[in-house]
């Protein structure tokens, strides 16, 4: 067990860099979300899910500024299908729509610019390393995501929006997943969980003439215990955790864009009530930023909100 948690921290500490990128595109919603439990063959699960990410705060290096006068939020539906291939393989793909607002007011104008449209698809096949229904779970997955996305819309001008305000990315991107959730000492209703995702971004050859654009490959790990219960006679689950994320630094050309990036450590919780145990629920998860640390001048986030609604239908026939 310590070889494991060794394992991760070495991960996070390998691709720890001091440049980085903010949110953008939905990345942040979208990251987190991927990974759905690994479910028996001939099992088929959905999750449908809605991501308020309000990137209200402006920091300057690591230090706040107490300036509102830039303000951005992004909004995301992500619809995720799973199907199980086998006892331990899983197959998953996720859809997002992506709408994102920014406002920045400077002494008497202000310029408010506001995009939308289907996000990058991803794809990701994964793999239980245990054997089915044992207590302990941990498993694996390889992912790729496909350039799906728009990456030419425009504000009222007329003009190509920045690459961090269109929905889609122009890039393909592979990245993995590592997941581990084991009982609480004793505690079988208590769980301890954690998952590290790694991202590697490709190149977007097509943002201008003679210029590829690649955003900060990422990295995040995830620790959190999570408690099961019976209140109000329906079943529930509550959990707490913390999530470190760096994402390396944007390029143009291989050069590093400017006030892109930053560390962060975030506070998680989530809560989740059971409609059918184990089956269908309904659940409610945030995001609070605890230490932020960006490179240059960035609006990072203040607050992140998700709710969503997840089912699993058992598909084998009856004999």
């Amino acid at each position: 067990m310590q070889v494991f948690y060794c394992f991760i921290v070495g991960l996070f500490l390998c691709s720890f860099q001091t440049n980085a990128q903010t949110c953008c595109s939905g990345g942040v919603p979208i990251s987190n979300s991927l990974g759905l439990p690994i479910i028996n063959k001939n099992a088929i699960q959905f999750n449908v899910s809605y991501d308020y990410n309000n990137l209200s705060t402006l920091v300057q290096d690591k230090e706040r500024i107490d300036d509102d006068s830039r303000t951005r939020v992004t909004q995301t539906t992500m619809l995720q299908l799973g199907i199980g291939l086998s006892p331990k393989w899983s197959i998953e793909m996720l859809v997002p729509y992506i709408k994102q607002s920014r406002r920045i007011v400077q002494l008497v104008n202000e310029d408010f610019v506001s995009t939308s449209g289907l996000g990058d698809v991803s794809t990701l096949i994964s793999y239980s390393f245990l054997k089915p229904l044992s207590t302990v779970s941990f498993s694996g997955g390889i992912g790729l995501k496909a350039p799906t996305g728009s990456i030419n819309n425009k504000n009222n001008q007329g003009i190509v929006l920045n690459a961090d305000m269109q929905p889609g990315t122009g890039a393909w991107d592979v990245f993995s997943l590592l997941r581990f959730v084991s009982p609480f000492g004793s505690r079988k209703n208590i769980n301890f969980y954690s998952n590290v995702i790694l991202s590697h971004k490709g190149v977007n050859q097509d943002y201008q003439p003679d210029l590829g654009y690649k955003f900060g490959d990422e990295q995040q790990v995830t620790i959190g215990v999570n408690a099961q219960g019976l209140a109000f006679k329906s079943l529930w689950n509550i959990g707490l955790g913390a999530r470190l994320r760096n994402v390396n630094s944007n390029q143009i050309n291989k050069q590093i864009v400017g006030s892109t990036g930053g560390h962060w450590v975030l506070g998680t919780a989530n809560l989740s009530h059971w409609i059918l145990p184990n089956k269908t629920s309904i659940n409610l998860t945030t995001d609070i930023p605890l230490l932020v640390s960006v490179s240059g001048l960035q609006n990072v986030p203040t607050y992140r909100i998700n709710l969503s609604f997840y089912s699993v239908l058992d598909l084998k026939k009856k004999e």
